[in-house]
């Protein structure tokens, strides 16, 4: 075709109706990447945006084509007409050739530098993408489209008209003219497969699970990258290879492998030419070759029949039980055996997976089976070594799993500050799958076993929680046992969907092995030692007060009693209380120490001497009283009475000498004592 400015005209409208679909494309996938959160369409509808820069720069090139066709034209007309020759067309003909000067510039900097662009562009959002989505592929609870029609409409409709419009543009890019459409056709078939890698993901979602539409969250970002990098060595690549006079450098996101989805007839012819290039003879164009080529596609469909048909065939394993879904949803369970199902994808047949893991979590061994007792380590893990005696001193596990438990009873006031205590036990969960399309429901292979690990751990710690230390170490765990059973139970039931329970039974949960932290242990003794010493004491504190309390009131209830009483009474008196209260309560007092002990042994002898007192006190009243009677009878009597009693009582163990003459005796003083030796033989005056 001759490159005329109508050629590159039709060129410039293909690229500007190029942009258009590449942008409505664009629109549709972010519109619906936004709606539904899909990371995968957001991606695509980033790769749709750069590669408007593509067909930009396509309408730029071609238009500057036109211009340089439709510059060249006037100066061949010019030159034909002679009035090149006047003195007003003297300058020669590349100093008026603007149009082509451009063109050469368009072509040494601007495709270079907007190749670049669309390169790195797609290299640093990939890289960007690819981050992002590897963290959304760990998020199982994270759904996709929930409006799968709306993803499939958006995700074909990228698909099918990017695909054919990237075919028009390279059956155009042909002939030597249009050829830069190919990488607008890149551009447009780019889009046509990531979205039907989106669509692809969608039907497989529809049929089964999600796995391949979570791929995508890093297979696109993937794929971006290696186009990119792609363009940048095509940029690379074309500045060194070698170009005849008239033939211009291709756009470096001119992408050859995507040029190959756009044109694969490209690739049979290829291959055609390769077969006779290695045979040495023209095998395309024998019989047999021709036959084979009208028939192979009949054959390829029969053989996709078959094989199609013949996945209505499910054999299940004598220790498998099978999970019938029939479009996405569980219908029923298959027994073991030959069974027969609609082809897929109406039917498919699952058996669930059992995943064996190592003590540190690695996948050892995946198995597809149903039957067995299997077994998850809730806390400690058990004792490496069996033969190995266990001690609390001893290395246990690897690694211990610590739980917090009370360590006391406490009062269970607001402002208490509760104290707690670490234990490590080995708690040992063995379970059976008892519906196996409840189980099948519960999560996925690799995270179902997790999942009721989580919920076990979690179960441990909140009883474990609510019992002191003593009860943890003591011998109620069989208790424990029990009670960890049934709480177990309920919560795996708890968890199932649409009303059904995890699809599990619990068949034993184990209590055993229970130890505090190892470096604690000798701590943890002595302060058995210790509370043993303490108990020692107040038992002996305790006896010792009893005694003292009993030889004090015979009983220690009574002391009891009496202090109570007591405190009672100086309450009594601070409070300023009656007198009769103050009596009733001391009237109390005594009769609670009086029933015995040393107490009422002082009691008794205060009363004993208060009595004595007291009828001392009243004969000397009655006394008084007679000698005052005596007195108002006969004054004088009564004073001589008492005159002579008092003198015989100074008078009393003393001589008495009677005489006339006073003055002829003289004063003789024996200082003797009447009861000395010397006087043994005298006779007494009290005698006489």
């Amino acid at each position: 075709m001759k490159p005329d400015f109508s050629s590159y005209r039709r060129a410039l409208n293909i690229s500007i109706i190029g942009i258009a679909i590449q942008l409505v494309m664009a629109v549709l996938l972010v519109f619906y990447g936004t709606f539904a959160n899909d990371h995968a369409a957001i991606t695509a509808s980033i790769y749709a945006a750069i590669g408007l820069v593509s067909w930009l720069t396509l309408i730029i090139l071609f238009d500057q084509h036109r211009r340089e066709r439709v510059e060249a034209f006037e100066a061949e007309a010019m030159e034909s007409s002679g009035a090149s020759a006047s003195s007003v067309f003297e300058q020669s003909g590349d100093e008026l050739r603007v149009a082509a000067r451009r063109l050469r510039a368009l072509y040494r900097f601007f495709l270079p530098v907007m190749g670049l662009i669309v390169g790195g562009s797609m290299v640093t959002v990939g890289v960007v993408r690819f981050n992002a989505g590897r963290e959304l592929m760990g998020d199982l609870d994270r759904e996709f489209a929930a409006d799968t029609f709306f993803a499939l409409f958006v995700s074909l409709a990228a698909t099918v008209i990017g695909f054919i419009f990237a075919r028009f543009c390279s059956g155009m890019g042909k002939q030597k003219v249009w050829v830069n459409l190919n990488a607008g056709a890149s551009a447009a078939v780019g889009v046509a497969v990531f979205g039907a890698l989106i669509a692809v993901g969608h039907f497989f979602k529809i049929a089964g699970p999600d796995t391949l539409l979570r791929y995508l969250t890093v297979v696109l970002p993937l794929v971006m990258i290696l186009l990119g990098v792609e363009t940048l060595l095509n940029l690379l690549l074309e500045i060194y290879r070698p170009r005849k006079v008239d033939e211009h450098p291709r756009p470096a996101f001119d992408s050859r492998m995507l040029g190959l989805i756009a044109a694969p007839d490209r690739v049979a012819q290829s291959i055609g030419d390769a077969i006779n290039y290695q045979f040495g003879t023209d095998i395309t164009g024998s019989w047999f070759y021709k036959l084979f080529s009208r028939w192979a596609g009949t054959l390829v469909l029969f053989g996709l029949l078959v094989g199609w048909l013949l996945t209505s065939v499910a054999v299940v394993q004598p220790h498998q039980v099978g999970v019938l879904e029939r479009f996405g949803r569980q219908a029923a369970i298959v027994e073991p055996g030959l069974r027969f199902k609609l082809p897929w994808p109406m039917d498919r047949v699952v058996v669930p997976e059992f995943i064996n893991r190592d003590e540190r979590g690695n996948i050892v061994a995946r198995i597809r089976t149903a039957t067995g007792i299997r077994t998850v380590q809730l806390s400690t893990p058990p004792v490496t070594s069996p033969h190995q005696p266990i001690l609390w001193t001893n290395e246990h596990a690897a690694e211990e799993v610590f739980t917090i438990v009370r360590a006391d009873e406490g009062t269970g006031g607001e402002d208490e500050l509760a104290d707690f205590g670490l234990i490590a036990a080995e708690v040992p969960l063995h379970y059976v799958i008892d519906d196996v399309l409840s189980f099948e429901q519960l999560a996925t292979p690799e995270h179902r076993e997790e999942i009721i690990k989580a919920i076990g751990r979690r179960e441990v710690m909140l009883y474990l929680s609510t019992i002191t230390l003593d009860e943890a170490l003591g011998e109620v765990r069989s208790d424990i046992r029990k009670e960890l059973a049934s709480r177990l139970s309920g919560s795996l039931d708890a968890i199932g969907t649409s009303g059904q329970n995890a699809g599990v039974r619990v068949a034993f949960v184990g209590y055993q092995g229970v130890h505090p932290p190892r470096r604690a242990a000798t701590a943890f003794e002595n302060v058995i030692v210790q509370e043993a010493k303490n108990e020692a004491l107040y038992s002996r504190s305790r006896g010792r007060a009893i005694r003292e309390l009993t030889e004090a009131a015979g009983s220690e209830r009574d002391a009891e009693r009496a202090i109570e009483l007591l405190d009672q009474l100086e309450r009594l008196r601070e409070a300023r209380a009656s007198d009769q209260e103050i009596l009733d309560v001391t009237i109390e007092i005594e009769q609670a120490l009086a029933r015995g002990g040393e107490a009422s042994r002082l009691l008794a002898r205060a009363r004993a001497e208060r009595w004595t007192r007291h009828m001392s006190d009243r004969a000397l009243r009655d006394q008084y009283e007679g000698e005052l009677a005596g007195f108002r009878a006969n004054p004088g009597l009564f004073m001589a009475i008492r005159w002579f009693d008092t003198l015989a009582d100074i008078m009393n163990n003393t001589r008495v000498y009677v005489t006339d003459r006073p003055d002829l005796v003289d004063s003789v003083y024996m200082l003797q004592e009447r009861t000395s030796a010397a006087d043994i033989f005298i006779q007494d005056d009290t005698d006489q």
